[in-house]
């Protein structure tokens, strides 16, 4: 049996303020330069310690489930704000809360006034940001020389680590993707690799195709041939001798594994290590293959490789055989470089326009976490590169804390890019509130930001004019944070599933199933969270 709490009216509203009050106070002790961490418990690892503001929402849930109600509606925009924005949660949190707390107050000392109509507040808190948002856009300024850096020097706390991974966003581009990973093999600071290019993991069919002795295989100004399809040597024949007719010493072949099979069959292999060896003692005329092994690769992402290199891709599911595939079926790749564990193709001459258009496509429809990344990865290979950002810290806490710090930055840096940036520290949402003007609805919540970083500095802080903030943080802090306010405030009844607690496994052993039914009255009910009732 399910019991459920039923919270009505003023009591429900009590409530739901305290819970977003609560999440606010938390939340807000982090903001600004002088904002303090949070210490998260978490079962089999290093306790997390942090101020990012969204990993302390979500590890956040309150004893009392009305209350938890009232905090969960607002970590749920803060959540959405890092999803969009990937920073700029503890600014939403902050403004969420100051316009549910000012809009309980208006209805009333009871919170519930007869001469103030909530959805009435609701409407004011839409024309308001609708007014708030243009002010906004008149602030923002282009990306100067330099400005990129401050971003993230400031959101870092440190000059040096800004500077690494400025270059690094502006080399993989605002479509890039950028990963930050941990470092076990260094004790402490960042490591940091840039890849210009397509990335995969994908390695040479037979160490003989080794050219160096890095052991890599690197093929330069070479035709790329991309295919699911098992390769037999007599399937590539007719191409093998096109090639020859046209003086063309190089191949590169892709081959993604095939119902689990290995893409490339041992006699095919044979057959191309003898070449090589031939070639290596003097035979330099005879046509030279790198067979590339690209297990991990889906269908859908060796297609990506094919249009990156201007291939068509030889799908067996679509009925193509290696048979009938002729030179202008081909790629090309100004150089591919393979080794033990991935390859890297840079120079490839396909327009990815068209597809680069169809992810992000299906990025904005896809809705779960895992595959949404494996997409920023597909996008970021075909648009123009990946960054790797490597953590290593004396301990697993302080690694945790780094990484939470950059992933932050980076997203506050590739946000500037993509919008712009405005005066930072709350100091353009405090001059937007007061061109609002006091009797506006969003006078104080807009003006909160500031006014927190401030208390969290002693009121003393000085604000300079290199602190920047990306506008499309600050425009979706305030844009859901109005969100969840809204729904908030024009809520009269709250339902929530009962939670078990300690004092429930003890009833559960001091009490007989029959003896249960009335130990929590309705009386008792009252001076909790509401109603019980029972589903």
């Amino acid at each position: 049996m399910i019991k459920k709490i039923v919270c009505e009216g003023d009591r429900a509203r009590a409530k739901l303020l305290k819970g977003a009050e609560t999440i606010g106070r938390i939340v807000g002790a982090t903001i600004g330069p002088s904002g303090r961490n949070a210490i998260i418990y978490r079962k089999y690892k290093a306790p997390l310690v942090t101020n990012d503001g969204v990993s302390i929402a979500r590890h956040t849930y309150l004893e009392d489930e009305i209350e938890d109600l009232g905090a969960q509606t607002v970590v749920e925009s803060a959540m959405k704000t890092n999803e969009q924005a990937g920073d700029g949660t503890t600014t939403n949190v902050v403004i969420a809360v100051a316009i549910i707390s000012k809009c309980f107050k208006m209805l009333g000392e009871g919170l519930l006034g007869q001469n103030v109509n909530a959805m009435q507040l609701k409407r004011d808190i839409d024309a308001a940001k609708t007014k708030a948002l243009e002010l906004l856009k008149a602030k923002v300024t282009p990306l100067a020389p330099g400005d990129l850096q401050k971003i993230i020097s400031t959101s870092l706390e440190n000059l040096e680590f800004g500077k690494t991974i400025a270059e690094m966003i502006e080399t993989v581009g605002k479509d890039g993707y950028i990963s930050v990973e941990d470092n076990w093999a260094t004790q402490y600071g960042l490591t940091t690799e840039t890849i210009v290019g397509m990335k995969f993991l994908g390695t040479y069919a037979s160490p003989y195709m080794m050219t160096n002795p890095r052991k890599e295989a690197v093929w330069e100004d070479a035709p790329v041939l991309v295919t699911n399809a098992r390769v037999e040597a007599e399937d590539l024949q007719p191409l093998l001798k096109q090639l020859a007719e046209h003086q063309q010493r190089t191949l590169v072949i892709i081959g993604g594994y095939s119902e689990g099979t290995d893409p490339f069959s041992k006699p095919f292999v044979s057959v191309i290590a003898n070449t090589l060896i031939a070639a290596m003692k003097g035979q330099p005329n005879l046509l030279k293959i790198l067979a590339i092994k690209a297990p991990s690769l889906t269908s859908e992402e060796l297609e990506d490789v094919a249009v990156f290199c201007d291939a068509a891709f030889i799908d067996k599911g679509r009925g193509m055989k290696l048979k009938d595939v002729q030179m202008t079926h081909l790629g090309f790749a100004k150089k591919v470089v393979a080794n033990e564990d991935d390859t890297i193709i840079t120079g490839g001459r396909g327009n990815t326009a068209e597809r680069l258009a169809l992810l992000t496509e299906q990025l904005d429809l896809e809705k779960d976490p895992m595959f949404k990344e494996k997409l920023k990865r597909r996008i970021a290979s075909l648009a123009a590169g990946v960054g790797i950002i490597r953590v290593g810290a004396m301990t697993e806490t302080e690694r945790g804390y780094l990484k939470l710090k950059i992933e932050d930055a980076v997203a506050a840096g590739r946000a500037a890019i993509e919008e712009g940036v405005v005066p930072g520290g709350g100091l353009t949402l405090k001059a937007v509130a007061e061109e609002l003007g006091e009797d506006n609805i969003l006078y104080e919540p807009l003006k909160a930001p500031y006014e927190t970083i401030q208390e969290n500095a002693g009121g003393s802080l000085e604000i300079g004019e290199d602190i920047l903030d990306p506008v499309k943080v600050t425009r979706l802090a305030l844009e859901n944070a109005c969100s969840a306010a809204g729904i908030l405030i024009t809520t009269e009844t709250a339902i929530s599933e009962r939670r078990k607690s300690l004092w429930d496994e003890l009833e559960h052993k001091l009490y007989p199933e029959d003896e249960r039914s009335s130990f929590r009255d309705s009386e008792n009910m009252d001076a909790g969270a509401g109603r019980l009732i029972e589903d």
